[in-house]
């Protein structure tokens, strides 16, 4: 699977930091590899797959993928996946929902004039599916939106456009979904400074987003994306990695206090030959794998600790589980696990 660049005159930015998809929620993990049409669906208790699903019949690589539950009545079955596919690079993408009990994918409508970024990356709330696109034309050129969909016929229900929008802020690159809130990355906001990035907290009143607030880096920089990845630990953490800023890029953290998003602390990548630290981040059980690019894609894998505490970081650690040592500076080989 490609990593498909955005670029113009004067911009050139990753439309979605691709290695590989995955989504963490309700108990279940869907993934996809790049370049990889399958998307597997795991139990978090289980180490074997508990179904393997193949979508369409030209086998193309997925895009995006995020974890949702069935709306049929009552009965909220957990394990739908809702994926994004796109079989030619310059039109829109297909996005499918599939239950495992049912054989077949439900292919929801593409909408009228959603461009070739539409599907970059998607969530789910109340009965809605929210698929972004991040080079979206509004009255604004290259702004970016985020299509808000019926998840049982797809059709628009509403479309996300920040009041803050500037060309080319790439608003929809990524998101984030919070029992209350979404949290939608901007990475080439100015804000305040060039390409800086912002996030742009959004609450859910019914089934309706209202917007609440935005989120800037802790430190802003030039050229910093901010917002290139967003991701809600528990109930009140988000991971906002800003993969420009510093030398080698880093995460920060935000915590919910009071009904506001505070920024609470950042982390850098825990060796200095890294590079892009932060612009993908995963949750799966009780770990963190956050994406870097110091020779091609690859996740950096931690253990989630009481992270708010400045005694208790997120501690980087190997494929056996053993702390490895944070000296940016120093020797020691740190496992990655590969794309």
């Amino acid at each position: 699977m490609s990593d498909p660049e955005f670029s113009t005159s004067e911009y050139g930015f990753p439309v979605h930091p691709i290695v590989g998809c995955v989504d963490s929620r309700f108990g279940w993990v869907a993934s996809s590899a790049p370049g990889d049409p399958r998307v597997i669906l795991t139990r978090q208790s289980k180490s074997a797959p508990f179904e393997v699903c193949q979508w369409g019949d030209d086998y193309d690589s997925v895009v995006s993928l995020a974890i949702g539950r069935s709306n049929q009545g009552q009965n909220r079955w957990p394990g739908i996946v809702a994926i994004s596919q796109r079989l030619d690079s310059s039109t829109a993408a297909t996005v499918s929902v599939l239950d495992p009990r049912v054989s077949r994918p439900q292919v929801l409508p593409t909408p009228i004039g959603a461009a070739k970024s539409y599907g970059t990356a998607l969530a789910q709330g109340p009965d809605r599916w929210l698929v972004c696109e991040p080079t979206g034309f509004t009255d604004i050129s290259f702004s970016g939106k985020v299509w808000v969909l019926n998840a049982t016929d797809g059709s628009v229900q509403d479309i996300l456009v920040p009041d803050s929008a500037g060309p080319f802020d790439m608003f929809g690159n990524c998101i984030g979904v919070h029992s209350e809130f979404v949290a939608i990355g901007s990475p080439l906001q100015d804000q305040p400074l060039v390409d800086c990035g912002a996030v742009h907290i959004y609450r859910w009143s019914n089934d309706v987003l209202e917007p609440m607030e935005l989120l800037i880096s802790g430190s802003p920089e030039k050229n910093g994306w901010f917002g290139s990845t967003v991701q809600f630990l528990d109930d009140d953490l988000l991971l906002v990695g800003a993969p420009g800023a510093g030398d080698s890029g880093l995460v920060e953290i935000f915590q919910l206090d009071e009904g506001r998003w505070k920024f609470k602390n950042r982390y850098l990548p825990p060796r200095s030959t890294f590079s892009r630290f932060g612009f993908a981040i995963a949750s799966i059980g009780s770990d963190l794998f956050i994406g870097e690019k110091s020779r091609g894609p690859s996740w950096v894998r931690f253990r989630r600790e009481e992270i708010c505490d400045g005694a208790h970081p997120l501690v980087p650690i190997d494929l056996k589980r053993l702390p490895i040592s944070q000296d940016r500076d120093g020797d020691s080989e740190i496992r990655r696990t590969e794309s």
